[in-house]
């Protein structure tokens, strides 16, 4: 469409107009001349359409208001999009060695609790039970998966039947960080553990009632090394026989959790300035000295009348080595 109006004119051209392709031209006609037709226009100004029609002032304005509103409309950013159902990752840390607890007194069970946190990201939780975010859907999180609970299973341990640690869970889960818990105590079998924590999300799209659950787990590994301070506690040894002229056989037993380890006997007799070693020996399970030590057993007629043995356990997975307490030995 082309436009031409008194000495100054604006022509407008139907087709292919751009940006509604505006374009001036001053033309020589006189402002009494009528519409002006296609062979009437001057050699070479007639270029951008074939039908031209006189337009006012106001017209033009008008026009030119109506571009720049369709040109404003076409660039108005479009508004976000609700969030759909599924839409998030969860992630875990915690620290990767964590040490049982010491006995303090007696009569006292100690244990250690230890910070483990979920990382839930993607679509945000609203607070309550509506869309408080106003984001078009109402969502919440929790550590639920239907038929599972969060837990921890032990991966690797020295012993059949290992004490393992607990966990607790927050009231209430949220996206953002969320704080559990892995108790520890003093009993707590060393090894490696996996604490396994299915994360669900449920999902009410706006003006539904019916939800829909997505449930993912994070995993965290951890390990649990003993306190050598409780290993040396749970050393015993004991011997049937203390009699001079009889070999004298010595049982060590130690927690369950040493078995591998190499241990070696020292005896200092009485007056005597430094200890000597009378053997070695490895630390094993066997069942007629019970289900829950590991054992060792040495065999020896080098004890005098009186003096110490001490007994010094290799380290193994999990566990430190450490020395046991001083054994009296009086031979009758």
């Amino acid at each position: 469409m082309q436009a031409v109006q008194g000495a100054d004119e604006i022509r407008f051209a139907t087709g292919t107009l751009g940006c509604f392709g505006l374009l001036f031209h001053r033309a020589t006609a006189p402002p009494s001349v009528g519409p002006i037709s296609r062979r009437s226009w001057p050699s070479g100004q007639n270029t951008l359409g074939d039908t031209h029609m006189r337009l006012t002032t106001p017209r033009i304005v008008a026009a030119v208001a109506s571009a720049a509103l369709l040109l404003t409309m076409s660039v108005a950013p479009a508004s976000a999009a609700a969030p759909t159902a599924g839409t998030f990752n969860v992630t875990g840390t915690t620290a990767s060695k964590i040490r049982t607890p010491t006995i303090l007194k007696a009569g006292t069970t100690p244990h250690r609790e230890i910070k483990l946190s979920v990382n839930v990201s993607g679509t945000p939780s609203d607070v309550g039970y509506d869309d408080s975010n106003g984001d078009g859907a109402t969502v919440g999180y929790s550590a639920y998966g239907g038929t599972t609970y969060p837990k921890i299973v032990a991966l690797r341990t020295k012993e059949k039947r290992p004490s393992v640690p607990y966990l607790t869970s927050p009231t209430r889960m949220k996206s953002g960080s969320n704080t559990f818990r892995v108790h520890v105590g003093i009993y707590t079998t060393p090894g490696l553990y996996e604490a396994r924590i299915p994360v669900t999300q449920t999902f009410y799209p706006a003006g539904k009632y019916t939800s829909t659950k997505t449930t993912r787990t994070v995993k965290v590994r951890f390990q649990v090394i003993a306190n050598t301070k409780t290993s040396k506690t749970s050393t015993r040894a004991a011997s049937s026989s203390w009699r001079k002229g009889k070999t004298a056989t010595i049982r060590l037993s130690a927690p369950e959790y040493q078995q591998g380890a190499r241990v070696a006997m020292y005896y200092k007799k009485k007056g005597a300035k430094n200890y000597a070693k009378l053997g070695t020996k490895k630390v094993t399970m066997q069942k007629k000295y019970g289900r829950y030590n590991s054992t060792a057993i040495f065999k020896t007629r080098k004890l005098t009348k009186s003096g110490t043995i001490i007994f010094k356990i290799s380290s193994v997975k999990y566990a430190k080595g450490y020395k046991s307490r001083t054994v009296k030995v009086v031979v009758r």
